[in-house]
């Protein structure tokens, strides 16, 4: 049966005021070193700064809970993880980016990982790009929503084996779904580990509405092979193109 590890438990009060960081990394740390399970949120107001993900570790997010970003000097992105494998963020809670002012904090960032799910959770307030996944493999991406992020809702850099089914975008600041090959910073030494390759990516059951870019979008990064990407059954409304 699945550990499950209660923020609670490591001394997360969900009060909207008291930072959770803490008790929320050493209850994701403290699942991880104990072979994986579930990280659980129970209905609260998390506050948190940047947060790291661990290889088979399931956030699970409460209907009524939420994890608030909270303003750090300096950082640039709130949940990451880097060569990681088996990860769930799921739920009926949400994430909210709190569109913080100034220079924008990318909501989540997962670089050269596979087996990476997000099924459910909703996604607000991103002030810079919403979903970020570079150099990751057998992505899913189901039944969830962003919303009224300041700019990209969803990127998929040098991405393989990719679903995107019943996902509901509304108000995005800049593109919605855009793939891209480039490295980070457009140097040779951020490059993925899987080189400038994305490939077999499916999106369907997909709204998208209310944004003055692009739906769909490939590039603007375009360093290498787009090939197998599909998409069908979406409805859009409200956009400036299509593709």
């Amino acid at each position: 049966m699945e550990r499950a590890f209660s923020v609670i438990q490591f001394g997360a009060t969900g009060n909207g005021e008291t930072p959770d960081t803490k008790a929320i990394q050493s209850a994701i740390d403290a699942c991880h070193e104990n072979g994986g399970g579930t990280v659980y949120f129970p209905p609260g107001n998390y506050v948190s700064a940047g947060l790291t993900l661990k290889s088979n570790v399931t956030l699970e997010l409460e209907a009524g809970a939420t994890l608030l970003k909270k303003t750090e000097p300096g950082e640039n992105v709130f949940l990451q993880g880097e060569r990681i494998e088996n990860v769930t963020i799921k739920g009926r809670g949400a994430i909210d980016g709190r569109l913080i002012p100034g220079r924008g904090v990318f909501t989540l960032v997962i670089r050269n990982s596979g087996n990476i799910r997000m099924e459910q959770v909703k996604v607000l307030n991103s002030s810079d790009w919403a979903l970020t996944f570079n150099g990751c493999s057998h992505v899913k991406l189901l039944g969830i929503s962003i919303i009224d992020g300041r700019k990209d809702s969803i990127d998929l850099v040098c991405c393989q084996n990719v679903q995107i089914d019943g996902v509901y975008i509304k108000g995005s600041g800049d593109d919605c779904i855009c793939i891209k090959n480039e490295s980070e910073g457009h140097r040779y030494d951020t490059r993925p580990d899987c080189g400038f390759l994305s490939e077999n990516i499916v999106v369907s059951n997909t709204v998208i509405e209310d944004t003055t870019h692009p739906a769909f979008k490939i590039g603007t990064g375009t360093a290498g092979i787009f090939r197998n990407i599909i998409v069908h059954d979406c409805i859009f409304r409200n956009f400036n193109s299509v593709c």
